[in-house]
Formats: C-alpha cells, sequence, structure tokens
C-alpha cells in the first residue's frame, strides 16, 4: 500500500503563506472532480494521463410533482505535468462532461455540457506541510447556448499536515457549485493509512472514501460523494414562468461501492454502483426559483478506463 508522501526532501524555506492560496480559492469556483484530484495531488506527483468514462441513471419519479427524470453521461479527462522543482510542481488539467437527460417536467431532452481548464500547484513547505491549489475557468449549459456560453472560474485550495507517515489532516476553502449554487465551502478532512491494504479519506463536504488494496492489481472501496452543478439552461417554451435564460440546478449524494483493477503500469479500469439520494432539481434565475422538484433515491453505474502517458 502506497503510505502518505511528503517526498522526503527535507526542511524547506518557507513558501508564499497559505492565507495566499486559499484567498485564491475564494475567488473560485470548485467542484468534486477537483477534490478527488486533491487527493491525487496528495498521495505523490502529477503524472499525465488520459481517462474515458459512461454512466447510467435509470428513471426515478419525482416525489412532489408527477413524472420522472433520467440521465447518461459521458467524459474526457486528461492531465500533463508541465513544469516543477524542488519547491514545487505544476500540472494542467481538462475534462469534459456531457449529460444527456430526459426530464418529463420539461418540454424537451435536455443535453447538458460541462468541461474545465484547471491548473494545478503543489507547494512544499517542509516534511510535514504542503499546500496545493487548482484554480481554472470551465462552463456549464445546455447545448442551445453554445452561442451565448457564460464562463466560471474553478478551484479549490488545500493545505495539508502530515502528523506521521500514515496520517494527514487537510484543510482549506472553496466556492463551489456541487449544491446547484454558488457558495463558499469551507474543506476539511484527512488522510489515514489504517492498516497495510485499508486507507480512508475524507474531504467533507465532497466525499469520504474507504479502500482496502486486495493485491497490486485489484482495489475495493466504498464512496460517498455529492455530486451536483449549475447549467445555463433555455427556456425557450416559459417553462413555470420562468426567464429564457434560467438555471437548471441538480444535486444528489452517490454512496455505494467501487474497485480499481491495474491492467497494467499504462491501463487501470474502474467502475462503481450505487444509489443515488436526497435529489433535487431547479429551474431558477439569479432572482429565485421556479420550479423546485425532489427526486426518487435510485440506483447508478460508472466505467472508466484511465490511460498513463
Amino acid at each position: 500500500m502506497t503510505r502518505l508522501q511528503n517526498d522526503n526532501r527535507g526542511c524547506r524555506r518557507l513558501c508564499p503563506h497559505p492565507l495566499l492560496f486559499f484567498l485564491c480559492g475564494l475567488l473560485t469556483a470548485s467542484s468534486s472532480a477537483l477534490a478527488e484530484d486533491i487527493h491525487n495531488l496528495i498521495d505523490g506527483a502529477p503524472r499525465s494521463w488520459i481517462s474515458i468514462g459512461v454512466g447510467s441513471m435509470p428513471s426515478r419519479a419525482f416525489q412532489n410533482y408527477a413524472g420522472s427524470f433520467t440521465k447518461q453521461m459521458t467524459s474526457l479527462s486528461a492531465e500533463i505535468p508541465f513544469a516543477g522543482d524542488s519547491l514545487s510542481e505544476w500540472s494542467m488539467r481538462t475534462s469534459l462532461h456531457t449529460t444527456a437527460a430526459e426530464v418529463s417536467l420539461l418540454p424537451k431532452r435536455v443535453s447538458l455540457f460541462s468541461g474545465v481548464v484547471a491548473v494545478s500547484k503543489r507547494i512544499y513547505d517542509d516534511v510535514q506541510n504542503q499546500y496545493i491549489i487548482s484554480c481554472g475557468v470551465g462552463f456549464a449549459f445546455d447545448d442551445q447556448l453554445l452561442d451565448a456560453v457564460r464562463f466560471r472560474f474553478s478551484g479549490i485550495g488545500v493545505g495539508t499536515h502530515s502528523w506521521n507517515q500514515d496520517f494527514a489532516l487537510l484543510y482549506g476553502l472553496s466556492y463551489s457549485y456541487v449544491l446547484g449554487r454558488g457558495l463558499i465551502l469551507p474543506v476539511a478532512g484527512f488522510h489515514w493509512e489504517a492498516s497495510d491494504g485499508v486507507s480512508l479519506r475524507a474531504m467533507l463536504p465532497f466525499s469520504v472514501r474507504l479502500h482496502y488494496r486486495v493485491s497490486e492489481r485489484w482495489l475495493f472501496g466504498l464512496k460517498a460523494m455529492l455530486d451536483g452543478d449549475r447549467f445555463q439552461y433555455f427556456n425557450d417554451v416559459n417553462t413555470f414562468s420562468a426567464p429564457q435564460h434560467a438555471y437548471l440546478r441538480l444535486t444528489q449524494l452517490e454512496c455505494g461501492p467501487d474497485f480499481v483493477l491495474t491492467v497494467s503500469p499504462l491501463l487501470s479500469l474502474s467502475g462503481e454502483v450505487g444509489v443515488a439520494v436526497a435529489r433535487r432539481l431547479w429551474i431558477s434565475s439569479d432572482s429565485g426559483d421556479f420550479l423546485s422538484a425532489k427526486i426518487n433515491p435510485g440506483g447508478y453505474a460508472r466505467a472508466t478506463a484511465r490511460f498513463s502517458l
């Protein structure tokens, strides 16, 4: 099992004050995907990779309206390290997600696109402390607003303190759309290598993961992760008296088992199944909500192939 890495670089000159990175985090927006990137950066130096993913959520009825909601997802992501020295490392990440949603409350099938291009920097203070910031520019819109896309910032700032080889605290700030609207959220958590092959990782409010490495090839686990976003939505038929340029907001909590199979040093396959709960959908504008619908809990499944370069 890989232990928490401090890279054993010895004591270093003090880096820029961590408050700088948290102030940067306040000016940006983050997502659960960026939070997972932080976990990966804490584990070790950035690596070049490309991943392709697919997923599905079957139809589930609304609780307070007649009708149902279902969606299918695809994703394409990549990360490339591009600079570094004994004090810091830089990497760039890009991702594109597509969602095809059937919402019976709406008069049309909804095709949603979201993406981000982010730059991450990992800075070493000493063998016990490091600071990581990930900032980028992204978008989230439906396919009828391609000519009116509003770009937005994305990012998260986190500091870590390693108590020993097996345990590290995480702390920081983010401005996130993971709850369906832009909110300043504190970040708190830890990485704990509990025993040989067992690890527990928490980055609240984004995710909690328990993993057990059975062998060099197989890793199994359980996770709970927030998933949500706010999309620009073209309300061309005046649905629920909302303005033409509105927002479609989605949030849910995903819980279930996952696995990772390392096929070779260049290829790993992962999959997850589980139940999505606390599911909500809104049609809104900057002035308020025009529709607030609860969706019944339902299953989901995802599969991802990741290629190391």
